[in-house]
């Protein structure tokens, strides 16, 4: 049955990916020191993930696929669509209810098939069998030179640690690091495959297209604009090239290939209707806004160190490509533009798009290997010797191991993946309370959707509306320091239900004795008041 996929090495590739990833939940786990710190489950970017469980929680218990926003209290509709994390949902919900183990299943699972949906879209692209394996090995597994840098660092040059920057990102730069995510890499398998219809002019192509992109852009709106803007490029890239002697003109190539990117590109108007149709919710429109304010951009002077050899064969191969002038061809460099583009903008997130980056020049990188090899010269020359070929194998597959591994000594687990069993406790019980939003403090609100159930009043930078007088108003609120009669008023505008005070609010104050309010759950240095009379639903509303 799997020999149908793929041939056995492929499968191993896959395999082999899929599982490297169970280290470093593994080393969370290990990480751990209860009662103080117990695991939750994410390993990195421990505060982003606590908001996609807030999402899949709200599938997992409700079933439903519009969800709200549960990182703040305004009034608002079910607007919000995201069908990776509503599948999740019901994924955790068979799995008895662990978001982390179908997060986890999910990645293994995701990690496996895009390394075989890889493979498939190589055919076409190389001649032999051979080389369609090396070059799904080198997606799978290739990488840039940031453990040069590491290794010097950590030995006799500490000042390169700056150089380590790019590696405090490696899931941008790599297959091995993005199956760190598999939110990231559910859409770049659903882009792949749309791609590899299209390139190989496969019937099923248009619909399919038409099909996948409206749910890339809904399961990942990032890599939803790079998979458009391929599709709108096609046609750009045959118009921009000098003819072919003989061959059809520019303008005849760019309409062949505009018809091939139409279904993709009009699959945009249900996209588009939806977006309408949110933003007319205040609430989402606001959060969506806060796209605007992610401006953190990795410059082009990383790009010879997180490349490393794969960029000068990646342009190697993207000049071979250029000649080309074939769909196939013009469809990866539309990629590679696309992915480029978008990621060294200055405006709009342009890290979030840096990992579509990676999937094309990894191919145009196997073409130029391959193509410098069988060419003549000195380089061909020099490519063709043995300890060139032993030398390109540290420099292009060290990185995957090292960006995984050189955390584990620290141990360099974010301090947010943990919680105490005290907070833990206290999260169960506030599960078992009626519905109402909680006040409490930005990190303890990050967690309290996904482990209470209830809508936070602040908790997650992006989902948050108007986070930065709130983050004043918690402070404030826990502040000796601040006017009785404003405390009063941040409970009444906060929409509270609950106050949540633990660890993290004692590090502002205290609850306010002369507020009149008693705890309804006290234990282990943790509280939790309930304000009679109060009332709300997830969206906030009364």
């Amino acid at each position: 049955m799997l020999g149908r996929l793929a041939p056995p090495t492929i499968l191993a590739a896959a395999l082999t990916l899929s599982l490297a990833h169970a280290v470093p939940p593994l080393q969370g786990r290990l990480a751990q020191a209860p009662p103080q710190r117990v695991f939750l489950g994410f390993r990195y970017m421990a505060g982003d993930h606590h908001q996609y469980a807030a999402f899949i929680r709200q599938a997992r218990d409700t079933g439903a696929l519009r969800m709200h926003d549960p990182f703040t209290t305004e009034p608002h509709a079910p607007v919000f669509v995201f069908p990776f994390f509503w599948v999740l949902g019901l994924l955790s919900r068979l799995l008895g209810g662990s978001i982390p183990l179908a997060w986890d299943a999910a990645r293994c699972a995701l990690a496996f098939a895009y390394v075989i949906v890889f493979w498939r879209f190589t055919a076409g692209f190389f001649q032999r069998a051979g080389q369609r394996t090396a070059a799904t090995v080198l997606f799978a597994f290739g990488g840039g030179l940031d453990w040069i840098a590491v290794a010097l660092a950590r030995t006799v040059l500490p000042q390169l640690r700056t150089l380590e920057y790019p590696l405090e990102y490696f899931w941008n730069w790599s297959t091995f690091g993005t199956a760190v995510m598999p939110n990231w890499v559910w859409p770049a398998l659903l882009t792949t495959v749309a791609v590899h219809g299209v390139a190989q002019g496969r019937r099923w192509a248009g619909p399919v297209s038409a099909l996948l992109l409206p749910v890339i852009w809904l399961s990942h709106a990032y890599t939803g604009m790079v998979a458009y803007l391929l599709f709108g490029l096609l046609p750009v890239v045959a118009a921009a090239r000098k003819p072919a002697p003989g061959g059809p003109g520019r303008l005849r190539l760019a309409a062949s290939h505009a018809r091939a990117a139409l279904p993709a590109l009009l699959s945009f108007l249900p996209v588009g209707l939806y977006l309408l149709w949110a933003t007319r919710d205040p609430v989402f429109e606001q959060v969506s806004g806060n796209g605007w304010l992610w401006t953190i951009r990795f410059s082009l002077a990383w790009y010879p160190l997180s490349y490393g050899l794969l960029l000068p064969l990646g342009l190697y191969g993207a000049a071979s490509a250029w000649r080309e002038r074939t769909l196939r061809s013009d469809i990866v460099l539309a990629w590679l533009a696309a992915a480029f583009l978008l990621s060294v903008n200055p405006w709009y997130a342009p890290a979030k798009f840096h990992y579509l980056l990676y999937p094309p020049l990894a191919l145009l990188a196997a073409r130029g290997a391959f193509a410098l090899a069988a060419g003549r010269g000195r380089l061909a020359r020099l490519a063709g010797r043995r300890w060139a070929a032993a030398a390109a194998v540290p420099l292009l597959f060290l990185n995957a191991p090292v960006s995984l591994l050189r955390d584990l000594p620290r141990p360099g687990v974010d301090p947010r993946a943990f919680l105490s069993e005290a907070e833990l406790a206290a999260m169960r019980w506030l599960e078992t309370r009626p519905a109402g939003p909680v006040l409490s403090s930005y990190n303890t609100g990050n967690v309290i959707p996904w482990l209470a159930g209830k809508p936070a009043c602040v908790g997650h930078w992006f989902l948050t509306v108007n986070l930065a007088p709130k983050l004043e108003q918690v402070m404030a609120f826990f502040s000796p320091r601040a006017e009785l009669s404003f405390k009063r008023e941040i409970l009444r505008g906060s929409r509270a239900r609950y106050i949540y005070y633990g660890p993290e609010e004692a590090r502002y104050g205290r609850v306010d004795p002369a507020l009149g309010l008693a705890p309804a759950y006290e234990a282990g240095g943790v509280a939790v008041y309930e304000l009679q009379g109060q009332r709300g639903t997830l969206g906030g509303e009364r």
